[in-house]
């Protein structure tokens, strides 16, 4: 214990030496900087000398206790609102302190090489200023640093950027210690269990102290940092370091500066280890903003990029973080989400995979909030099916009564039957916002299956080894299957195969069975199709942002055969996911006898009917080849299924099935009417410029010529009505007085009559006299 104490008395007296080491160096650091100014800036040196002399006679705590003051006011919320400023002529505020570009960089140049305690807090002030530069009497929580003054936009830029490139030399002297600390306790733990693996000494009795341990700095948690020594004086300079930087980044507009800002964010991921979790969440809530809500896209990527590797360093050791960052994120993308259109689909897909990476950082978490988010689907599927009424419920309650007077006592009223025929119209007409199942069909519910389709396809695979979200597989194909089936009419056939193509995606991936089939031959075998078209000259309808079609679309040709077409293209991905399954015959035989009895219907479209004839044929053919793979393998279905083997090698390989091959060829030919429809499109929107830029020309050219024109008559009845007023004045019909002048004459009129010599009219006037 006496030993210890010594130690700590050590320290101590080693740490006042050290902040003396410090001053001494601050101050001499300031004199070599105030030289080189006054050999660079002789003139700006002046200017000190005459205005600002108390820059130039430096005292060692002057500065410590003005950025102390301010991180503890930061700290403490006490710089939030306005204070008052300090007049210029009492020896502080703005006169302080004037920023310039040569000599802010000719500071931090100083403080990099050699990083102090003083000079930090130094640059840290300069650059709390910088953040809040131009918005003090905009910003009510903006800090009243008056002493500060940026001279211009250089000096500006100069502040921002060496502050955020700097920044890790900046606090090196804390991070050091913190990484210095993390290999003792790393050599500790090591030889702590080679010990316990194999006890004992050396034979002179000394133990091995020669191993060294290799340290990953990229791998290590600075959380413990906050617990230091050093962390104590040091800790409020990053607090108000970190504060001014998410303050700063909060206030930005232009897509170049937050790019730049965001791509130095991850050097301060040490120090939000360390600080509260409340300033972690602050800027995981700007993030997120700009991750959803941007309209750039390389803003979002990067805002992205960010949050991950925020949560990544800081969730381990505050799971508060991580908790809050899945919420806001789910959140923040349904509310991005409820509005989608062709053009912002590509986007709100970007976002859908963005959620399945963040929920799968940590499992166990991850699946607590899907595992809530996706109930919250079931309970607004639930409330819709228990709105809706059937017929049959309908009927019953209209034959219940008392059968006295003959009379049904659950026969309508005048009044309901006149709201009944108004709720029929009003869903004829095409107004489904009261429907009940207005909760269910739309882009916010649709949405919220998209981005729990890419969870489950990316995390409950059946290569991943992580199983904690396979339970959530069976609720959300039950809750999309009920969604397909919750209103079955035609309009609504591009949200129907849009979440059947979300559930084909999971059961691909997860090679788990699903009931796929019925549904999609549910449509294929609508009564709409047997239909008489009506002919339409308009374009297909776009499916891309689409729920649902016009009532005048559904008749139409075009819109049958892309249905068909979508249809069967799905009918035959979702089988060829069990292609290779020893029971894929059974599963086959039943679809093709129905896709055959459907192509011998007289009644249906040429299209339906040969694209339903070929997709039979080729389900006949692989079930043969299957059966005869079956054959050769010697075992029985039941068999070859427990036992999990497949009848081919894998599924990256050239598919050997004929329904393999089909698929390969569908899902080529889409990929080429893609580009095709894009080409066209860019097409179109090239011709559609060229247009309207002909028509600014022509517009620009006509009102050219119209001005011309207007000047050119201006320019003739100005000649016109002079050389009528010298007409009249040659005629005498006009008398001139040289001793009165007319005041409402015009310029030119006095132009025109300086023109002539007026000597004979006087003389006349005279004689007259």
């Amino acid at each position: 214990e006496d030993e210890d104490e010594d130690e700590d008395e050590d320290e101590d007296g080693d740490e006042g030496v050290e902040g003396d080491e410090d001053i001494e160096a601050d101050i001499k650091a300031h004199e070599d900087m105030m030289k080189t100014l006054k050999e660079s800036d002789p003139e700006f040196f002046k200017h000190l000398q005459q205005n600002d002399r108390s820059l130039l006679d430096f005292e060692a705590g002057q500065v410590e206790d003005d950025v102390d003051a301010m991180a503890e006011a930061v700290a403490t919320g006490a710089l939030n609102g306005h204070q008052k400023d300090s007049s210029p002529g009492d020896g502080k505020g703005a006169g302080d302190d004037f920023i310039t570009e040569l000599s802010f960089t000719s500071m931090a140049a100083n403080v990099k090489n050699k990083p102090t305690l003083n000079g930090v807090k130094r640059i840290v002030k300069v650059f709390a200023a910088a953040c809040h530069f131009g918005g003090f009497e905009s910003d009510s929580t903006a800090p009243r640093l008056s002493s500060i003054t940026i001279a211009d936009a250089n000096a500006f830029n100069a502040v921002i950027t060496n502050s955020l490139i700097h920044v890790q030399s900046f606090f090196q002297p804390l991070l050091s210690a913190a990484e210095e600390e993390e290999k003792k306790k790393t050599n500790a733990r090591e030889k702590k269990s080679k010990q316990k693996k194999s006890p004992g000494k050396k034979p002179n009795g000394s133990s091995d102290t020669s191993t060294t341990i290799a340290f990953d700095r990229t791998k290590m948690s600075y959380a413990f940092m906050s617990s230091l020594p050093k962390w104590k004086k040091w800790g409020p300079v990053a607090r108000v370091f970190v504060k001014s930087h998410t303050n700063f980044l909060s206030k930005l507009v232009d897509k170049t500066m937050i790019r730049y800002v965001l791509a130095h964010l991850s050097k301060l991921r040490p120090l939000y280890a360390a600080l509260p979790s409340k300033m972690a969440e602050k800027t995981l809530k700007i993030l997120l903003k700009l991750w959803a809500t941007n309209q750039n896209d390389d803003v979002s990527i990067d805002a992205f990029v960010e949050i991950r590797g925020l949560v990544v360093a800081v969730g381990d050791a505050k799971p508060e973080v991580l908790e809050a960052c899945l919420k806001q994120s789910y959140l923040a993308y349904i509310q991005t989400a409820q509005f989608t259109t062709p053009r912002t689909l590509p986007r709100v897909k970007f976002l859908a995979d963005c959620i399945a990476q963040l929920y799968a950082l940590d499992p166990f978490t991850g699946y607590r909030y899907a595992f809530v988010y996706i109930r919250q689907l079931a309970i607004h599927l639930r409330n819709a099916l228990v709105s809706r009424k059937s017929p049959t419920e309908g009927k019953k309650e209209g034959g219940k009564g008392d059968g006295k007077d003959g009379r049904g006592g659950g026969g309508k009223t005048k009044q309901q039957k006149k709201s009944s025929h108004g709720k029929k119209g009003k869903s004829k007409g095409g107004d489904d916002s009261a429907a009940y199942y207005a909760g269910v069909y739309n882009w916010r519910f649709i949405n919220g299956l998209r981005a729990w389709a890419s969870l489950l396809a990316r995390e409950a695979s059946s290569s991943n080894e992580s199983t904690e979200f396979q339970p959530l597989i069976y609720p959300f194909v039950q809750i999309s299957l009920g969604v397909i089936a919750l209103h079955p009419t035609v309009r609504f056939w591009p949200l129907r195969l849009t979440v059947a193509r979300f559930v084909h995606q999971v059961a691909h991936r997860t090679q788990v069975y699903v009931p796929l089939a019925n549904p999609l031959m549910s449509l294929i075998e609508s009564p709409e199709m047997s239909k008489k078209t009506t002919p339409s000259s308009s374009r297909p309808p776009d499916w891309k942002g689409l729920l649902r079609v016009g009532v005048g679309v559904v008749t139409t040709r075009q819109f049958q055969e892309e249905s068909v077409r979508r249809a069967l293209g799905l009918l035959a991905e979702h089988l060829n996911s069990y292609a290779y399954s020893a029971a894929f015959p059974e599963l086959a035989d039943p679809i093709a006898a129905r896709l055959r009895r459907t192509a011998k219907g007289p009644s249906r479209p040429p299209s339906l009917r040969k694209q339903a004839s070929a997709l039979a044929a080729v389900l006949r053919d692989s079930a043969k080849y299957l059966r005869a793979r079956r054959a050769a393998a010697g075992a029985t279905p039941i068999g070859l299924v427990q036992s999990g083997k497949s009848l081919v090698s894998t599924f990256d390989e050239k598919p050997a099935s004929p329904l393999g091959r089909y698929v390969d060829t569908l899902i080529r030919a889409e990929q080429e009417r893609e580009r095709s429809d894009a080409q066209v499109a860019s097409n179109q929107k090239d011709s559609k410029k060229k247009v309207k830029d002909k028509k600014k020309s022509k517009r620009k050219r006509s009102i050219e010529v119209e001005n011309a024109d207007v000047e050119e008559v201006a320019d003739s009845a100005r000649r016109l009505d002079g050389r009528e007023k010298r007409r009249k004045v040659k005629e005498g019909e006009v008398e001139v007085d040289g001793e009165e002048e007319d005041d409402e004459e015009d310029e030119d009129d006095e132009d025109i009559i300086e023109e002539f010599d007026l000597g004979d009219f006087e003389e006349d006037d005279e004689s007259d006299d």
